[in-house]
Parts: C-alpha cells; structure tokens; sequence
C-alpha cells in the first residue's frame, strides 16, 4: 500500500495530495492551513482525517472515501467550498464542518457511522444564514446533500451553535438521526 502521512503544515499555492488508486491511502494527523489562494484537495480512495484543515475562503476537496479518527477533526473553508466527491465514513466520532458551501456528492446514503458523535455544520461567519432542504440561506444544503446521510450516520445533527446568530430555514427536511437547530434568537 501507499500511505501518505500529512503532519501540520501551511500552504501558500493551491495544492493537491494524490495518492495511488490500489492501495493508496492519504492520512491526515496534524493541521492542515491554506493561505492567501491554497484551495487543498485530498485525492485518494482512502482519506483519513483527524486534524483540522482550513483553507483562507479556498476550495477543501476530499477525493474518494474519508474516514474521520479520534483527534481534533474539523473542516473550515470559510467562503469557499467544502465537497465530499465520495463517501463520508463518520466511525463514531465528531466533526465541524463550517463553510459557506457544503456538497455531499457521494451520493444517497453516503455518509454513514455508528449512530455516535456529533456532525455541526456552520456558514463562514456566526451570521452566516443557513437554508435546509430549499430554505433560504447562503449555505445551502439541498434535498440531495440530506439525502446523503444514512441512518445511524451520528447521534446527532447540529446545525447552528448557542452563539450563532444567522437565521436558519428549513423547508421540506427529513432527518434519519437525532437533529439540533441553534442560534442565540432561537434561545
């Protein structure tokens, strides 16, 4: 196999880890910074994530499978995109996601679990509005990116945070797992 271990680094150009397609696999234990331009994109059948990667409102892409490990995981694209091209392999454990676009591409059921953990997601900014299902927000998350969680993906959904203050709109949702919708007007 081909294993490429990514300890803490910054970035200051668009950057992308590819590893093999037999066997390859992109591991990621330290914290990952894209600076100025650095969009950064992971391009293996088999990322694992348990650090913290943030770009500067730059592109965050996972090719192929990713699996979150125990640590400190988190994604922060800021503005910019954050997209899942395949599954989404939750494993118990917890992740933040913010960002002003998520897209879960991997398709119906993809992001999978144990029924453990915690999946938050956030716009950009505390007041960034967050739209569920065709509700209006600058982070959307459609019919498709929702129906990408399986059941059982986490024990919960949080959307929002005691100290988000962007307006969040669901339209026409169902949720397979435990669901939390926060912000400070909500109380």
């Amino acid at each position: 196999t081909h294993v490429i271990t990514l300890g803490a680094a910054t970035y200051k150009d668009p950057i992308t880890f590819r590893a093999p397609n037999a066997g390859g696999q992109i591991v990621i234990t330290g914290t990952q910074t894209g600076t100025g331009d650095a969009s950064i994109t992971f391009n293996s059948p088999d990322n694992r994530l348990s650090a913290a990667v943030t770009t500067a409102n730059q592109l965050i892409r996972f090719q192929g499978n990713t699996t979150v490990l125990p640590g400190s995981a988190s994604i922060n694209s800021g503005t910019g995109l954050t997209q899942f091209d395949a599954g989404l392999n939750m494993n118990g454990q917890s992740l933040t996601i913010r960002a002003n676009a998520i897209d879960f591409l991997g398709g119906a059921s993809s992001v999978t679990g144990t029924g453990v953990g915690t999946l938050t997601i956030l716009g950009a900014t505390d007041a960034t509005t967050i739209g569920l299902g065709g509700g209006s927000g600058t982070l959307q998350l459609d019919d498709t990116d929702l129906l990408a969680f399986s059941d059982e993906a986490v024990g919960q959904f949080v959307f929002g945070s005691s100290f988000y203050t962007g307006d969040i709109t669901l339209d026409s949702v169902t949720f397979r797992d435990a669901v939390r919708v926060e912000n400070i007007a909500a109380g």
